[in-house]
């Protein structure tokens, strides 16, 4: 079957090509706006697509967004990535994603540049100190851009992120509230600052209970299962009852730890995580969690990529979003724990 041509459309409506086209793409033109619909109905009935490649040299717009990972395999960056596709592809747009994990965010900002897509979202692998090469490229792509999750401080441009300091909080908190003291806290604070801001939140919780951290149970590292699994292993001798879990990752460590040491969660050991990514579908019973909003985050970032593309000057936003604490089933209060291991 022959591909429906604007030149179709056009001999259908009676209309010259230029100004079916016009209708089609809501631009300026004399036309009512009853007889706008009766095109674009008219287009849909005969099963019109618009060639993109036409489409592009017209508006000098490609119609495509870029995503730029550091990890595609995590379950929370994979999460982000579908969403956001999700909704590109809702409002007609195509997403390129691009895995940062071996290659310098620099140079797939270049790539995506030389694509031609319209906008970048950008989750950096480390925003401890700027890197040159990386700011220099984005002002130098000349692409509107929105750093999701991760930012540099003192960088203009627009940012979503989480406010981790207080995710941090409510996971320590939730097992402080519930009676336990011997908290043990296995994080990443080394690559990330939100990292370091989810430690800063269990330090706050732990001392507003005026009683002493304990002792060689803040446990840095990185953002792996192996990290979380190596860290509980070396805890299970050192009297703690309970254990903030940095990260989804981290998470999925301690609990492997766990399962196979037959240690029971949460009658042997309380967990609390931040993340959420796993909580859903891997864990019995479900994790408790310091969650994100992803939806909300692409929701926001969406709209201010389109901002930033409407008006290039205009003042750049920083959207912080909040966690909220999801209750499963992985903190049990400290008495129970106590009456169950004697």
């Amino acid at each position: 079957m022959a591909r429906v041509t604007l030149k179709d459309v056009a001999n259908a409506c009676g209309m010259s090509q230029a100004t079916v086209s016009l209708a089609l793409n809501d631009r300026p033109c004399r036309l009512s706006k009853e007889t706008r619909e009766r095109v674009k109905r008219t287009a849909e009935e005969l099963g019109y697509v618009p060639n993109p490649i036409a489409r592009s040299l017209a508006t000098q717009e490609s119609g495509m967004y870029g995503l730029i990972v550091p990890n595609i395999e995590s379950r929370y960056h994979a999460s982000l990535a579908r969403r956001l596709e999700e909704t590109c592809r809702a409002d007609g747009k195509v997403l390129l994603i691009a895995n940062s994990g071996g290659t310098h965010e620099a140079r797939l900002v270049k790539m995506l540049a030389s694509r031609g897509v319209d906008g970048i979202f950008l989750v950096m692998k480390d925003d401890r100190t700027p890197d040159p090469e990386l700011t220099s490229e984005l002002v130098d792509a000349d692409v509107p851009y929105v750093m999701l999750d991760r930012f540099y401080d003192n960088f203009e441009c627009d940012i979503v992120s989480f406010d981790n300091e207080l995710g941090g909080y409510l996971a320590t908190k939730h097992l402080l509230d519930r009676g336990h003291r011997s908290i043990a806290c296995i994080i990443n604070s080394r690559d990330t600052k939100n990292g370091r801001d989810r430690y800063r939140g269990y330090m706050r919780a732990m001392l507003e209970t005026n009683h002493t951290l304990p002792a060689n149970c803040i446990l840095e590292g990185e953002d792996t299962v192996e990290h979380g699994y190596s860290s509980m292993k070396g805890l299970l001798s050192s009297g703690i009852t309970a254990v903030f879990a940095g990260s989804d990752e981290i998470s999925l460590g301690v609990l492997k730890c766990l399962h196979e040491q037959n240690l029971r969660v949460p009658l042997d050991y309380s967990v609390v995580a931040y993340g959420g990514g796993y909580s859903d579908s891997l864990f019995e019973p479900p994790l408790t969690v310091a969650s994100r909003d992803v939806d909300g985050m692409v929701h926001i970032a969406y709209a201010l990529l389109e901002k930033r593309r409407a008006d290039a000057k205009a003042p750049c936003a920083h959207e912080i979003l909040r966690p909220r604490l999801v209750v499963g089933g992985s903190a049990c209060p400290v008495h129970e724990r106590n009456a169950f291991r004697s």
